[in-house]
């Protein structure tokens, strides 16, 4: 009995460590079958066909949307909690997520959005071309939208963010931004004074308007090239950019300058 005693200790040894290996591998599998049936709107069999085309989902909390998939990403705009998204393939374990904000694509942090079941159309018909702060006031619209949408020769009220001013101009040509002048002497004479008694080429957040429609927009001062007002004490013309803008000569840094200003203007209207 002395020598089998070190065998059935072996033996009684190996049947406690596969029992544990058993134990822990049908824990393992209940744990995932939890996971699962929790998560089964994401994953579940039934549910895989749901993602194929764009799914939209609600922001828990205010959100920053950003350029890419970290932190260390540059931030778009903040998004107030509510706001519908829509998410191209949905990864619950990844940090990051791309969605689709109306003409706006970037990231955003998977743990502070949710699925939408029957979610209202009218919301995301609207985020086709619109994003509204909660104020519901200031629009961020992309220029390939408002190029066609934006009428020649519309007076455009201009209010500087920072002075508090307020001018018009008129745009006569639509073409990777808004060609814009200003309508009266006396406009003329807000912009110089609002820059400080010149013109510069430095881009000024600005909300401007017109007819039911108010937009988050950058503008300079300078002018520059053809016009078409006469009296106006403004030989030239100045560059009103809006999201999505381009120069006419692909400066790359004055474009990312006038959008800085944009999204500047945007996020002082929330």
């Amino acid at each position: 009995m002395i020598k089998k005693q070190p065998n059935f200790v072996t033996k009684m040894k190996s049947l406690a460590v596969v029992t544990a290996a058993v134990a822990t591998t049908a824990v393992m599998a209940q744990t995932a079958f939890a996971l699962t049936d929790d998560y089964n709107f994401y994953i579940g069999n039934e549910y895989t066909e749901e993602f194929e085309q764009p799914v939209q989902f609600r922001t828990t909390d205010p959100l920053r949307l950003r350029t890419g998939p970290s932190t260390d990403h540059s931030i778009i705009l903040v998004m107030p909690a509510g706001t519908i998204i829509e998410v191209p393939s949905f990864n619950p374990y990844s940090l990051f997520n791309p969605v689709i904000l109306g003409d706006l694509n970037g990231y955003v942090a998977t743990n502070y959005i949710v699925p939408v079941t029957n979610a209202p159309q009218a919301s995301a018909a609207s985020l086709t071309t619109t994003h509204r702060p909660p104020n519901g006031n200031v629009e961020l619209l992309s220029w390939s939208y408002l190029r066609t949408a934006l009428p020649m020769h519309t007076h455009i009220q201009v209010y500087d963010i920072w002075s508090g001013r307020t001018y018009t101009v008129r745009n006569f040509s639509n073409g990777n931004h808004a060609d814009v002048e200003p309508l009266t002497a006396n406009d003329t004479e807000i912009i110089r004074s609002i820059n400080g008694g010149r013109f510069t080429w430095d881009p000024r957040p600005v909300i401007v308007s017109w007819g039911d429609r108010t937009v988050a927009a950058a503008i300079n001062s300078m002018p520059h090239a053809g016009w078409t007002i006469q009296g106006n004490n403004f030989n030239g013309h100045i560059c009103l950019h809006f999201y999505g803008s381009r120069t006419h000569n692909g400066n790359r840094s004055y474009e990312a300058q006038m959008q800085q200003a944009v999204m500047q203007a945007f996020n002082h209207a929330r």
